[in-house]
């Protein structure tokens, strides 16, 4: 079959993927409930807690203190954090909690509980459509913080699941030297900071930053800090670079990682942004990997995807692209623009769209290169959009083609993939009519694939 004729609109697809990432429903509530099948031990030795199962980990190598991530679906997550502090009854506790809620100027919602037979303190409030709760209790001078949190229309669905993981939270013995104590604390003053910075509020940044110079006076990030508060950013480079080695400057300034990440499937290497959350496809026959952060809520993401090239020429990918805005523009109201561009030494489309309905905004660009086709989006909702965008069109600039060949049909089993997961997306959303469009392309490609037929059975009988 010509591959030509199959690859028409897998431009589309590719665009329409990073989309429906952003809107897409993927896990319904009973399989939220579910908790890993082992523990996750924290690496400094604070404690142990069972995940939700299939929930992504974030850990924090750099930082001193007791602390993990675990990331849900739908922009859900759960976090623990200890920290060392200079007090041990509840009462101080409640204290602090209500210190730190003056200083954030938001309603916490303070009450005390009993969590695991131990008195605690319960908070829970919303910021920017996200709904939060915390619960912190001690362990001697360690203070022990378990926290969910969740977009509004999502937070009841995987609160049941956050809840069964924190029961099973066993905090350790371990007690906090006078020098951890010092590092905890640091710690949290640069995170205090950031957050204060991020809110616009110079003065308690500055406040915070210059308190943690009088624990660790040559912490390299507190003096970043303290010259990005106190002037320009050129003062705030100069300060990271007196204090910093070169390796370590182009993880932090540069905001991208210190790894480079490789594609397991052997399409690609590049550089991400630091910190941000790797999710692999590792079913797909594709290379396809997305890198995430989560800002208040609202998601950012980069998204690579390498597969065989369908295409005749630069031509043709082209006019696909076109052909795909023009469905991308009837379907979700969007806002496009097409331009040509260079990416991989290559001739490459460069596609700009806004979903104003949507509240997000896309950057993507397409190339072919080496017998392969490489789709490299950047996208986000409208208010972090643009404050990434920087960053991920540095990472773009690192991605590395790697040598490869095609072997017989693989152009055509990459175009089925994509069929079948555009139109798994599209059920998710309730979109049938378009789900159907896309397995039957898919079936024109592999007539007797039985994930597509089951999909195409199971949308006939939910119209029935």
């Amino acid at each position: 079959m010509d591959t030509k004729r199959n690859g028409r609109r897998v431009a589309l697809l590719c665009s329409q993927v990073l989309v429906l990432t952003v809107i897409a429903v993927t896990v319904v509530a009973a399989a939220a409930q579910q908790l890993a099948n082992q523990w996750y031990a924290d690496p400094k030795g604070y404690f142990r807690i069972v995940p939700p199962a299939g929930w992504r980990i974030q850990e924090y190598p750099g930082d001193a203190r007791g602390k993990v991530a675990f990331f849900g679906p739908n922009e859900v997550e759960q976090r623990v954090l200890t920290n060392a502090v200079d007090f041990d009854t509840v009462e101080e506790l409640v204290t602090f909690c209500r210190n730190t809620e003056s200083r954030l100027g938001l309603d916490t919602h303070i009450k005390r509980v009993s969590f695991d037979g131990r008195p605690a303190v319960e908070r829970s409030f919303e910021v920017r459509g996200t709904k939060f709760l915390y619960i912190d209790f001690l362990v001697g001078r360690i203070a022990h913080n378990l926290a969910y949190g969740a977009p509004l229309v999502h937070y009841e669905m995987y609160l049941p699941a956050a809840k069964a993981s924190m029961e099973t939270y066993m905090p350790s013995s371990r007690e906090a030297s006078a020098q951890d104590a010092t590092k905890h604390a640091v710690a949290k003053l640069i995170r205090i900071a950031q957050l204060m910075l991020e809110c616009g509020n110079k003065e308690l940044a500055l406040e915070c930053v210059r308190e943690g110079l009088a624990l660790d006076g040559a912490n390299p990030e507190l003096l970043r800090l303290k010259a990005e508060t106190e002037g320009s950013p050129e003062r705030a480079r100069q300060a990271t670079s007196r204090t910093e080695p070169r390796k370590e400057q182009v993880g932090v300034v540069a905001g991208l990682s210190s790894q480079v990440y490789t594609d397991p499937k052997g399409f690609f290497r590049i550089r991400p942004p630091a910190e941000w959350i790797v999710e692999e496809y590792k079913s797909e026959p594709r290379g396809k990997v997305n890198f995430n952060w989560v800002e208040g809520g609202r998601k950012a993401q980069l998204k690579l995807i390498g597969a065989a090239n369908p295409f005749a020429d630069f031509d043709a990918l082209l006019q696909d692209c076109k052909n795909g805005i023009q469905a991308i523009q009837a379907r979700w109201g969007a806002t496009c623009e097409i331009k040509t561009t260079t990416l991989l030494g290559e001739k490459a489309v460069l596609i700009l769209s806004s979903i104003p309905k949507l509240s997000f905004g896309q950057y993507q660009v397409q190339v072919l290169s080496g017998g392969s086709y490489y789709t490299v989006g950047y996208g986000g909702h409208d208010q972090v959009y643009d404050k990434y965008l920087s960053l991920a069109k540095l990472s773009i600039e690192t991605l590395e083609a790697l040598p490869r060949n095609a072997k017989p049909g693989e152009a055509q089993a990459h175009i089925l993939a994509s069929k079948i997961r555009i139109a798994r997306l599209y059920t998710q959303i309730g979109k049938d009519d378009w789900a159907l469009s896309a397995i039957s392309e898919g079936l024109a490609i592999d007539p007797k694939n039985e994930e597509l037929l089951q999909l195409r059975k199971r949308i006939a009988g939910q119209n029935n």
